[in-house]
C-alpha cells in the first residue's frame, strides 16, 4: 500500500495497469498461475503447527530430547520456525541424520538432529499421505517452473523486475529472483549498502562482520552468485554515490552528515542544529508523552500527522502507552503490526466449546463460554449464573439437566431459560461431534472443521462480530476503536481459514477428542489478523524491523536504552547458539549467529536514524516502569559522537499543549479559590463547567489525606445511629480504606462452593454451639457427662451439621471430608478436656450461653449504645463465642469470662490490642457488663444482677503441638490438656484461682495474660474511649488508604480489598501501629504507646 501510494504521488506516474508490488509468495503464486506451473496443494503456518503437535503426540516415546517437553505449549510451533529453517537452507533430513552420526564433535545436539530428522520425516510422510506440502514448496515450484519456461522459450515473461527493500533473504527466495531474472528482458536489484563495500569494477569486497551492511552485503553476495551461476546475462554493478545537491537530505546538511558518517562516526563541525535532538525521560510511558506533545505542536505549525513516525525496536512495550497517550491527545495514528486473536471471543468460543465436551462439562469451560457474548446470554444473566453456582456447587452434568434451587423457587425460574438456551446449542454441536455413539466422540479433521462451522453459523456469529465492529468504530481511531472493527471484521475470516487447513490437514484422520485439543490450541495460538490503515493522514507507530517507512519530515525513536535498542540476541529454545555454531563449522549455515545478529541491529539502528528529512527525535528512559535504573544504549553514544555540540535534554511537560492537560491545572486551581472562599469568576459558572466546580468541592485539600467530605459522609453514614460490629471497628483501626469498601460501601467478596477456613471455623461453631443447646434443652451441665457421652454428643452433633451445612459440602467435596473428620476430632478433644476440667474442679466456671447476639433483630440482646460528643451514638452489635459465668465470691453479682473461638491457637499481642486491631475480646466482655437491667432476656438469671468481667480468652478449634508425656505432665492429664488447648488472652488474677494456670488452662503469673485488678478494669473500661474516637473518626469520613506493618506483618496480608486499592507493597510507605487509647487507659507495667494515628489527630 505505501509503495503504490509513494508511486502515484511521484509527477512522473499518473497510474499503471500492469504494475505489480508482490512479495515473494505472492510472486510465485502468480508464477504458477500464469506460467501453468501446479499450484501444490500447501499447508499454512497453523496447519504445520497443527500437524506438528499431532506428531508430537505419537512420537513423544520416541523422541530422544523434545519427547520429555512434547506436551508443553508453543513447541509445535518452535519447532516449525525450526524445520521452516531447515528446509529454507535446503537441510534435508538424511544430512541431520550424517549430522548426528558425528556424535564426538556433538554430543548432546546429536539427540536434537536425530529428534529434528524424524519429525522432518513424520511430517512429509503426512504430507503424502493427506495429499499436500509445506508452504516452502510454493516457492521451490514457481523456482523450477521459471527454469523450464526460460529453457523452453527466448521470449521473456516479464519486461522488467525491480527488487527493493530487502537486506536478507532465505536461499529460496534468492534461488526465485535468480530465476525470474531469467525470464525479464531486464532486472534492476537495488540494495542499502554503503559505496566502499563494492569497487568501482563491481568486485566485492572482503566481508567485516561487524560492519553496519554485512548482512545486506552478505544477500547481495549470495544473490550475485546465484544470478551467475545461471547465466542470465551480463551483470552490471552501479554504484550511486551520495551527491550533497540532491536526494532525501539536499535541505539538511546535518541529517545528511548522520547518514554519510553513521558508519564512520565523524563529528560534525557546522553550527549546532536543531535537526537533532537527544531527549532523556523518566519513563518509557514519558517518552510517549514527550512525542505526543512534539507531534502536537507539529501539527499546531503546519506539519501533517503522515510526516511523522514513532519508531521502537519492539512495538510491544510501547502498544498501551502510545493507545492510551495518543487517543487522550486527540493524535490519529496506526500501529503497524499484526493483531493477536488466540483470544478473541471466537477463538475462545472454539477451544471452549470443545473443552466443554471433553472435560464432562466443566463450570469453569461452561461459563468462559457464555462469557464469549456470543452464546444467548446476557452480561447480567451470566454474572448471576455464575455467582449462584460457586455458591452451590453447580458443576459438570448439572448444566445438562432443568436447574433446582429448592430455598429459591424464583431463582431457578428466572436462570433455567438462560441454561436451557445454551444448552440447547452446545447439545446440537456435542451431536455433531458422535458425542453419544458407541466410540465416544472421535471425529476426523473435516467432521470437527464442519460442525465447527455450522455451530459458528447456528449461533450467527457474523451478525454479532458486525454489531461489536460497529460499536467499536463508534470509540474512534484515538481510543483504538478502528483497529478492533477491523479485527472483529477480519477475524471470522480468519478462523474460516483455519478451519480450511483443519480440514486439509487431518481429512479423514481420526482422533478421540481429548487428543484433538491440544492439536486445535496449537492452531489457535498462533492466529494473527492483519491491519491496513483506516486514513492516510495519520502517525506511523512501528517497530524498526517490520513498518516500511513513507517519505518521513519528523521521526521518533524511542527506547534507545541497553538492552533494548539493539536488541539482545535471541536464546534459542530448540537449537541453541552454541548449537548454531556447531553446526556452522560443519558447513551449514542457518539463521544469525551472534556476530550477525548485532551486525544486523547496526543496520537498523542506521534505517531507524535516517528515516527523517527535516528532524530526529531520539529519546531514552531513565527508569522502567518498576523503577528499575536504565542506560542509554551505544546508539545514544554515537549519536552525541556524531553531533557533539547537541545538548542532551531532559523532558519536563510544562507547558501545555493540549486541553487534555489544563484539567488538573483547573481543578487545582478553582479548588484554591474555594478554600480561599473566593467566589468563582464568571466564566468558571457556565453550565459546561458544573463538573469542575463539583470536583472541586469534593477534592481533599493538599495537605490531608484522601478522605470524604463531611457531606459525602453523612450523606453515606446517614444521620442517625452508626451501628457498627467488633469486627468492623477493627477493620477501621488497620485501614480506614478496607472498612470503607467492606462495611460503608458493603463490598462483598463471591460466595464460593468449597471447603475453605471460613467454612471449617462455622461448622466448628456451630457444633459447639449445638452440644452446649442440646444440654441446656435436657437442663443438664457440661460436667454432668463423662467424657465419652460428651464423645458420643459431639460426634451426634458434628454430623447433623455436616449433613446440613450448604447442601452436604463438606461430605460431597474430598478435602471437605478429609477435614471433617479431622476437625471433628478435633472438637472431640477440646470438648472432652473442657469437661474433665469442669468435673475435677479446675475449672469453676459455669458455660451459660453460647452465640450470644447483641443488637440483631431476632429478638437477641439490645445493642450496647455509645453516645458520641459530635451528636448521635454509636450502636455496637456482635455475636459472643461463650459466655461463661460464676457467682461473684464477694456478692452482689456474676463474674464473666468470655470465650472467643479461633481456628487455630492464638495469643492476644499487646501491639494489637493497643492498636485497635484486637478489639473483639475487650468490646464483648464490655458489652456484657453495659446490659442494661430488665433487657437481658437471653440471660434470664443475670435478671437485676450486675455483671462484672473477670477474664477474656482466645481457644483454638485445633491444637497446638503435641506435648510429651513427662515428668508432671505424664501424671496430670489437666496440665497437659491446659497446654493443648491454651486459653489465651487477658485475665484479673484477683478472680481467677491458681488450678486453672496451674492444672487448667490459663497461662501463668509470669505471661502477659495475667493482670492487676486495677490494670485489668482500665484495660475493659478503656474501651469506651476506644469507641468514642474511632466513632468519630468514622463520621468524619477517613477512607484513606493507610495499613499499619507490625514487624513482618501488615494490614494487607490476606486483605479482600488488595485487588481495589492496588496498593505496591514493595513500595507503599506503611504506618506504624500506634496506640488508639488514652494515657489513662494503658495498663500497668505496659510501655508508654506511640503517637496515636493521624486520623485520631485534632
Amino acid at each position: 500500500f505505501q509503495v503504490e501510494r509513494q508511486l502515484l504521488a511521484d509527477g512522473a506516474v499518473r497510474g499503471y495497469t500492469r504494475l505489480w508490488v508482490v512479495s515473494p509468495d505472492r510472486l510465485a503464486e502468480r508464477v504458477l498461475a500464469e506460467l501453468g506451473g501446479e499450484v501444490p496443494a500447501r499447508l499454512g503456518e497453523s496447519g504445520r503447527t497443527m500437524v506438528l503437535r499431532a506428531l508430537l503426540g505419537r512420537l513423544e516415546r520416541e523422541l530422544e530430547v523434545f519427547g520429555a517437553a512434547a506436551r508443553l505449549p508453543g513447541l509445535a510451533r518452535q519447532l516449525s520456525r525450526v524445520l521452516r529453517e531447515l528446509r529454507d537452507h535446503r537441510v534435508t533430513p538424511a544430512r541431520l541424520r550424517e549430522l548426528a552420526a558425528e556424535q564426538r564433535r556433538f554430543g548432546v545436539l546429536a539427540g536434537k538432529l536425530r529428534d529434528l530428522a524424524r519429525l522432518a520425516e513424520a511430517f512429509d510422510q503426512w504430507g503424502q499421505e493427506q495429499g499436500v506440502r509445506d508452504e516452502a514448496a510454493l516457492l521451490e515450484a514457481a523456482t523450477q517452473t521459471l527454469r523450464r519456461h526460460a529453457s523452453r522459450t527466448p521470449s521473456p515473461w516479464a519486461a522488467a523486475l525491480w527488487l527493493d527493500g530487502f537486506a536478507e533473504m532465505t536461499p529460496q527466495e534468492q534461488d526465485l529472483v535468480a530465476a525470474l531474472t531469467l525470464v525479464c528482458e531486464r532486472a534492476t536489484l537495488a540494495f542499502c549498502l554503503d559505496p566502499a563495500e563494492v569497487t568501482a569494477a563491481g568486485e566485492r569486497s572482503p566481508e567485516r562482520w561487524f560492519s553496519t551492511w554485512h548482512e545486506t552485503g552478505r544477500t547481495w553476495r549470495q544473490l550475485w552468485g546465484r544470478i551467475e551461476r545461471l547465466g542470465a546475462g551480463r551483470v552490471e554493478v552501479e554504484r550511486l554515490d551520495r551527491a550533497p545537491d540532491r536526494g532525501r537530505f539536499a535541505a539538511n546538511p546535518a541529517l545528511a552528515h548522520l547518514e554519510r558518517c553513521w558508519e564512520t562516526a565523524e563529528p560534525w563541525k557546522g553550527e549546532p542544529t536543531a535537526a537533532v535532538r537527544w531527549m532523556s525521560c523518566a519513563t518509557p510511558e514519558e517518552e510517549v508523552r514527550m512525542a505526543a506533545r512534539e507531534i502536537r505542536r507539529w501539527v499546531r505549525r503546519g506539519g501533517r500527522y503522515r510526516e511523522v513516525a514513532v519508531l521502537v525496536r519492539s512495538l510491544e512495550p510501547y502498544k498501551e502507552p502510545v493507545q492510551r497517550l495518543f487517543g487522550l491527545y486527540g493524535i490519529p495514528h496506526f500501529l503497524d503490526s499484526r493483531e493477536p486473536v488466540a483470544h478473541h471471543p471466537l477463538a475462545e468460543l472454539t477451544r471452549r466449546a470443545l473443552r466443554l465436551w471433553s472435560h464432562e462439562w466443566r463450570s469453569e469451560d461452561w461459563f468462559a463460554l457464555l462469557k464469549t457474548g456470543l452464546l444467548p446470554a446476557g452480561e447480567a444473566e451470566v454474572d448471576e449464573l455464575e455467582n449462584e453456582a460457586l455458591a452451590r456447587g453447580w458443576e459438570g452434568s448439572v448444566w445438562r439437566r432443568p436447574l433446582e434451587c429448592p430455598d429459591r423457587p424464583d431463582l431457578a425460574r428466572r436462570l433455567e431459560p438462560v441454561r436451557a438456551r445454551c444448552s440447547a446449542l452446545l447439545e446440537g454441536l456435542g451431536k455433531a461431534l458422535g458425542v453419544g455413539s458407541e466410540t465416544g466422540p472421535a471425529p476426523t479433521g473435516r467432521e470437527l472443521a464442519v460442525a465447527l462451522h455450522r455451530f459458528w453459523k447456528e449461533l450467527r456469529v457474523d451478525g454479532r462480530l458486525e454489531v461489536w465492529a460497529e460499536a467499536a468504530g463508534r470509540l474512534g481511531a484515538g481510543a483504538g476503536g478502528a483497529v478492533m472493527a477491523q479485527v472483529h471484521r477480519s477475524v471470522l475470516g480468519v478462523m474460516i481459514e483455519w478451519l480450511r487447513e483443519l480440514a486439509f490437514a487431518f481429512g479423514e484422520e481420526t482422533m478421540p477428542l481429548r487428543e484433538w485439543l491440544p492439536v486445535v490450541e496449537a492452531g489457535l495460538a498462533g492466529l494473527t489478523v492483519g491491519v491496513v490503515p483506516p486514513a492516510l493522514d495519520q502517525v506511523l507507530v512501528g517497530a524498526v524491523d517490520r513498518s516500511r517507512n513513507p517519505e518521513l519530515r519528523l521521526a521518533f525513536v524511542l527506547g534507545c536504552n541497553e538492552g533494548v535498542f539493539p536488541a539482545p540476541p535471541r536464546a534459542g529454545s530448540v537449537l541453541t547458539e552454541a548449537d548454531r555454531e556447531a553446526l556452522a563449522a560443519a558447513g551449514v549455515e542457518l539463521g544469525p549467529d551472534l556476530r550477525r545478529s548485532l551486525a544486523r541491529e547496526a543496520y537498523l539502528a542506521y534505517i531507524a536514524f535516517t528515516r527523517p528529512n527535516q528532524r530526529l527525535v531520539v529519546s531514552w528512559a531513565a527508569t522502567d516502569e518498576q523503577g528499575r535504573e536504565l542506560n542509554p544504549s551505544i546508539w545514544v553514544d554515537r549519536l552525541r559522537g556524531l553531533f557533539p555540540g547537541t545538548p542532551v535534554e531532559t523532558f519536563e511537560a510544562v507547558e501545555p499543549v493540549h486541553p487534555v492537560e489544563l484539567g488538573p491545572r483547573v481543578l487545582a486551581w478553582a479548588r484554591r479559590r474555594l478554600l480561599a472562599g473566593r467566589p468563582f469568576p464568571p466564566w468558571l459558572e457556565g453550565a459546561e463547567w458544573a463538573a469542575v466546580r463539583e470536583l472541586a468541592g469534593w477534592l481533599p485539600e493538599p495537605e490531608e489525606k484522601r478522605g470524604l467530605s463531611p457531606a459525602a459522609a453523612a450523606a453515606l453514614h446517614g444521620s442517625g445511629p452508626l451501628q457498627v460490629s467488633p469486627s468492623a471497628l477493627e477493620d477501621f483501626a488497620a485501614c480506614p480504606f478496607r472498612f470503607w469498601v467492606r462495611r460503608a460501601l458493603r463490598a462483598k467478596e463471591r460466595r464460593v462452593w468449597e471447603t475453605d477456613a471460613r467454612r471449617l471455623g462455622t461448622f466448628g461453631h456451630e457444633v459447639l454451639a449445638r452440644y452446649h443447646l442440646s444440654l441446656e434443652a435436657q437442663g443438664r451441665k457440661w460436667q454432668d457427662l463423662t467424657e465419652d457421652e460428651a464423645e458420643a454428643l459431639v460426634r451426634a452433633k458434628a454430623a447433623e451439621v455436616a449433613a446440613a451445612m450448604e447442601e452436604g459440602l463438606l461430605e460431597r467435596d474430598p478435602r471437605g471430608r478429609l477435614e471433617l473428620g479431622r476437625l471433628t476430632g478435633d472438637l472431640v478433644e477440646l470438648v472432652r478436656a473442657t469437661t474433665r476440667w469442669l468435673r475435677a474442679g479446675v475449672y469453676p466456671w459455669q458455660p451459660a450461653a453460647v452465640e450470644l447476639a447483641f443488637g440483631f433483630r431476632d429478638g437477641s440482646l439490645p445493642p450496647w449504645r455509645v453516645p458520641l460528643p459530635s451528636g448521635g451514638e454509636l450502636l455496637v452489635i456482635g455475636k459472643v463465642d461463650r459466655l461463661d459465668l460464676r457467682e461473684d465470691p464477694d456478692g452482689g453479682g456474676w463474674l464473666a469470662l468470655i470465650i472467643d473461638y479461633k481456628s487455630s491457637p492464638r495469643t492476644l499481642k499487646e501491639k494489637r490490642l493497643r492498636g485497635g486491631v484486637d478489639l473483639q475480646l475487650p468490646i464483648y466482655l464490655r458489652a456484657v457488663e453495659m446490659l442494661p437491667v430488665g433487657e437481658t432476656g437471653g440471660l434470664p438469671h443475670l435478671e437485676g444482677q450486675p455483671v462484672r468481667g473477670a477474664g477474656m480468652f482466645f481457644v483454638g478449634l485445633r491444637p497446638k503441638a503435641d506435648q510429651a508425656k513427662s515428668g508432671r505432665a505424664a501424671r496430670d492429664e489437666g496440665a497437659l490438656a491446659g497446654k493443648r488447648w491454651p486459653h489465651r488472652g487477658r485475665y484479673d488474677a484477683t478472680r481467677i484461682t491458681e488450678p486453672m494456670q496451674q492444672s487448667g488452662p490459663l497461662a501463668g503469673p509470669q505471661s502477659g495474660d495475667c493482670m492487676s485488678e486495677a490494670a485489668f478494669r482500665t484495660l475493659v473500661e478503656g474501651v469506651d474511649g476506644v469507641l468514642v474516637r474511632l466513632g468519630e473518626a468514622i463520621r468524619a469520613g477517613r477512607i484513606e488508604v493507610a495499613p499499619y506493618r507490625e514487624g513482618t506483618e501488615t494490614a494487607c496480608d490476606h486483605c479482600p480489598c488488595a485487588g481495589i486499592c492496588r496498593i505496591d507493597p514493595w513500595r507503599h510507605t506503611f504506618r506504624s501501629l500506634g496506640s488508639i487509647w488514652e494515657p489513662a487507659d494503658v495498663a500497668d507495667g505496659a510501655p508508654e504507646p506511640a503517637e496515636p494515628p493521624e486520623w485520631f489527630a485534632e
